[in-house]
C-alpha cells in the first residue's frame, strides 16, 4: 500500500526471482503474515525462491554480483547447485504456501553473508525450519544432508571418511541416491521404513596405494554409517525434537493406514512423535583412479 501511495503505480512482481526473509522476523512472525501480499497477489508467481538470510535481508542485495543483471539471479543459481550437491533444500513459495495450509511443513534454506573478505559474499548456513508456519529451529549441513536423503531429493554430495588403515582420510562422493518410504501398523501408531540406496566413488586419482576389495568394504560400511546418522539426526530434529513434518509423513499415514488417521485428524502430525523410524542404507561404492603404476580407471 505504502508503494502506491509513494509513486501511485502497482508493484509488478512477475519478474520476481526470489522472496528473502530475514532470520530474526522469521523468528517473530508467521509465515502467512510475512508472505501474505505474494500469496494473495494473483500476478505473483509461486515458483520463486524462497530463502531465509541470517540478518538483515537487505543485506544480500548489497553482495555484488558482476556476472549477473542482478542479485537474485545469482542468489537463484547459489540455492540451485547448493541443492545439487547436498548442501541446501530447495523451497519455493508454493511450498511455503501448502505448508501454512497443513499439507506438510516447511523448510527453507538459509544464507549468510560473509563480510570479513574484500568483497561481501553470500553462502548457503543450514536450513531453517518452521511448525505451522512457525519457526522452530535450524538444521546444519550434514542434518540437512539427511534430510535430503530422507526426502529422496539428494542428488549428488561429498563424505570425507577416515581411510580403512587409519593413515589419514578419503574423499567420497555420491553420484546418486534413491529413497523408499514404507509404513505400516505399529498398534494405535505407525511405523516407518526408510530405504536408502545410492552409488559413490572414492575419489582416490592414481593412488600410490590402492585399495583392496576389502578395504573398499569397509569404505562402504563406513559410508553407510555417516549416511544412516545423517539421516537420523535430520529426523531426531524436526521430528523428535520439533514435531513437524518436513517430510510428509502424515500424508503418506493418511493414504496407506488411514485408519490410523480416522477421528484423530487434529493429532497429526504431532503423533509422528509416537511413530517408530527405521533407517536402512545400501551404498555400491567403487573406485576411482589407476593402480599403482597404472594409468587406466579402475571401478
Amino acid at each position: 500500500k505504502s508503494f502506491v501511495t509513494q509513486t501511485g503505480r502497482s508493484a509488478y512482481v512477475l519478474h520476481n526471482r526470489a522472496i528473502v526473509i530475514g532470520l530474526e522476523q522469521a523468528k517473530r512472525r508467521p509465515l502467512s503474515s510475512l508472505l501474505d501480499y505474494f500469496i494473495r497477489n494473483h500476478a505473483g508467481r509461486s515458483t520463486v525462491d524462497m530463502v531465509i538470510c541470517r540478518g538483515d535481508a537487505a543485506e544480500l542485495l548489497e553482495v555484488p554480483s558482476a556476472g549477473y543483471t542482478i542479485p537474485a539471479e545469482h542468489l537463484s543459481l547459489l540455492i540451485q547447485e547448493a541443492n545439487q550437491y547436498g548442501f541446501a533444500v530447495s523451497s519455493e513459495l508454493l511450498d511455503v504456501e501448502k505448508s501454512t495450509s497443513g499439507m506438510y511443513d516447511a523448510a527453507i534454506p538459509i544464507v549468510r553473508v560473509d563480510k570479513t573478505g574484500e568483497e561481501l559474499s553470500m553462502s548457503v548456513d543450514g536450513t531453517a525450519v518452521f511448525r505451522q508456519g512457525q519457526y522452530v529451529g535450524e538444521l546444519d549441513a550434514a542434518a540437512t544432508r539427511g534430510l535430503l536423503f530422507g526426502r529422496g531429493d539428494l542428488q549428488q554430495c561429498l563424505y570425507v571418511l577416515d581411510k580403512p588403515d587409519g593413515g589419514g582420510k578419503l574423499t567420497v562422493e555420491v553420484e546418486s541416491a534413491r529413497t523408499a518410504v514404507s509404513v505400516d501398523k505399529a498398534g494405535l501408531n505407525a511405523s516407518f521404513r526408510l530405504q536408502v540406496s545410492c552409488r559413490a566413488t572414492v575419489l582416490e586419482e592414481y593412488s600410490p596405494a590402492a585399495l583392496t576389495s576389502a578395504q573398499l568394504s569397509r569404505v562402504q560400511e563406513a559410508l553407510e554409517q555417516a549416511i544412516r546418522a545423517d539421516t537420523q539426526a535430520a529426523i531426531h530434529h524436526t521430528v523428535d525434537l520439533w514435531a513437524c513434518d518436513v517430510y510428509g509423513f502424515s500424508r503418506m499415514v493418511r493414504k496407506k493406514q488411514p485408519d490410523l488417521v480416522r477421528g484423530h485428524e487434529d493429532e497429526w502430525p504431532a503423533r509422528l512423535h509416537d511413530c517408530a523410524f527405521s533407517i536402512k542404507v545400501t551404498a555400491q561404492v567403487a573406485k576411482a583412479g589407476g593402480e599403482a603404476g597404472g594409468g587406466i580407471m579402475q571401478k
